[in-house]
């Protein structure tokens, strides 16, 4: 028998101390080595030789000798009790190793406890990847927090498994975690137009759109997909980019080169109408030459002559003042402006609206005494042009329809108010009126029949321009009742060139 025990003794000190991926320590009760295997010499870096019979002080950092803890673990062993935990210890280099160290006292044949025993794992190699992954984990994160695109990840079953700030932000809040991605658009199910998984794992699904009505926001969706090692798919990414802004500047770019396009033509329209107006000139001087020779040689016909020589003139003042609005507009040369006589010529002209001539009411008051001013002719007239369409758009659909045209002046300031009997603007639109692109108008090819439509430009153009005179533009509305536009231009800027 006590051969078998002495056996059985050797071999588990052999295999104690032939370990190789464990250190096994043990310590008397004054601390000293008395084992020192293998596993110990290859994770410590001490040879058996150097450390028997060493007091184990040697193995732990200052602070955590100082911590008390090992002497916590010693007392615990004297009391019969077994430790297990993470401890740090120092390796023959320097370096400092975190150890799972299990301990657990050794006895003697009365029971009596004479030493301990410590087993040991190195956690370092795998607590560093740990760290490392943690670390990578949170540059990941912080990363996607940072992107102002909404972005989020979904598995195989459509719930969402992580998501960006913006993503919390804008869906509110990180209750979206684990819910099915489709509820975010309102869906009962899969969304309609979400490709399919195969699609996004062999990297074929196309982008697309989606407008959120209760926001107002179009967004671009893009897909990625994220693969299992076999191929298969684990998960989605997804990115929602807002694309609202683009294109809506998108539509007003298009806006602007169809008006761009649309002045271009008035302008060769312009050209055209001074010849035709030039070629009307010379057989309508013919025709009335001759009316009044005739009238000079047969009176007894005057009755009969009279409505065509009245119809000529008529025709004469027609060719005469679109001969004078083309001349004068296609003229950036300063000049004296009598803005009554300028009103007087843009209002004759809205005249070829027949809706403007026979459908609204016009009441027109004109102060006699205006000085006139030092200014291009084209930067007022397009300025009073634009206010004045506004006014008849805001008429579209009002029952009575009436324009005010009224000038008047003070002491420094010519002022000319046009009022309409329109829909009015809402106190919440006011402050936005001359934002450029900002129109409540629909735009051209979105409105309905003949509604007015608009670019948003016609208001903010009309004060960019006369912000050269020092001149101001200001309003004052009333909802369902109508507008009233006031465009005060200073007269004391207006110094006149010697002549």
């Amino acid at each position: 028998m006590e051969f078998w025990e002495k056996g059985i003794e050797s071999t588990l000190r052999s295999l104690l101390e032939s370990s190789t991926d464990t250190s096994i320590v043990a310590v008397d009760l004054d601390q000293r080595v008395r084992l020192w295997n293998r596993g110990a010499e290859r994770v410590l870096g001490y040879s058996a030789d150097e450390v028997l019979g060493r007091k184990l002080d040697f193995l732990y950092p200052e602070d955590e000798v100082a911590s008390r803890k090992i002497e916590e673990i010693r007392r615990k062993m004297l009391k019969g009790e077994t430790f297990s935990g993470e401890v740090r210890e120092v390796r023959k280099d320097g370096k400092i190793l975190r150890i799972y160290l299990t301990v657990t006292p050794l006895r003697d044949e009365r029971g009596e406890v004479v030493g301990f025993l410590g087993i040991g794992h190195d956690l370092t190699e795998r607590a560093e990847l740990q760290e490392k992954i943690l670390h990578a984990k949170r540059e990941l994160q912080a990363m996607f927090d940072a992107i102002p695109d909404i972005i989020f990840m979904r598995d195989h079953d459509l719930r969402i498994i992580r998501a960006n700030n913006a993503a919390f932000d804008y869906f509110g809040g990180r209750g979206i975690l684990w819910t099915p991605c489709y509820r975010l658009r309102g869906f009962p199910s899969r969304c309609p137009d979400c490709p399919k998984d195969e699609a996004i794992r062999i990297k074929k699904a196309a982008p697309f759109e989606f407008e959120d009505p209760s926001r107002g926001r179009i967004f671009r969706v893009y897909q990625y997909p994220v693969l299992e090692p076999d191929g298969g798919l684990y998960a989605v990414i997804v990115l929602m980019q807002d694309v609202t802004e683009a294109k809506l500047m998108q539509e007003k770019q298009m806006e602007l080169e169809l008006r761009l396009i649309q002045e271009s033509r008035l302008s060769a329209v312009g050209m055209l109408a001074s010849g035709i107006a030039h070629n009307i000139n010379n057989p309508l001087t013919s025709i009335m030459g001759r009316a009044q020779l005739l009238l000079m040689e047969h009176p007894e016909i005057e009755e009969e002559l009279s409505p065509i020589l009245h119809q000529a003139k008529q025709i004469e003042a027609i060719v005469r003042n679109l001969t004078y609005k083309t001349r004068q507009e296609q003229s950036r040369q300063k000049q004296r402006l009598d803005l009554n006589h300028l009103l007087r010529q843009e209002l004759e002209f809205l005249k070829a609206d027949l809706d403007f001539k026979h459908k609204v009411e016009k009441e027109y008051d004109f102060d006699e005494d205006l000085p006139s001013i030092w200014g291009v002719y084209s930067d007022f007239s397009q300025t009073i042009l634009n206010i004045i369409r506004n006014a008849l758009d805001a008429m579209y659909r009002s029952e009575r329809k009436k324009l005010t045209v009224r000038t008047y002046r003070d002491e420094d300031h010519i002022y000319i108010e046009i009022g309409d009997t329109g829909c009015g603007i809402p106190d919440d639109v006011l402050p936005h009126i001359f934002e450029p692109f900002f129109t409540t108008k629909p735009l051209a090819g979105q409105a309905k029949g003949d509604e007015p439509t608009g670019t948003g430009l016609g208001l903010s153009t009309c004060r960019q321009i006369l912000k050269e005179y020092g001149a101001e533009i200001s309003v004052r509305s009333k909802l369902g009742e109508g507008t009233t536009f006031t465009v005060k231009v200073p007269i004391a800027p207006n110094i006149f060139p010697e002549e």
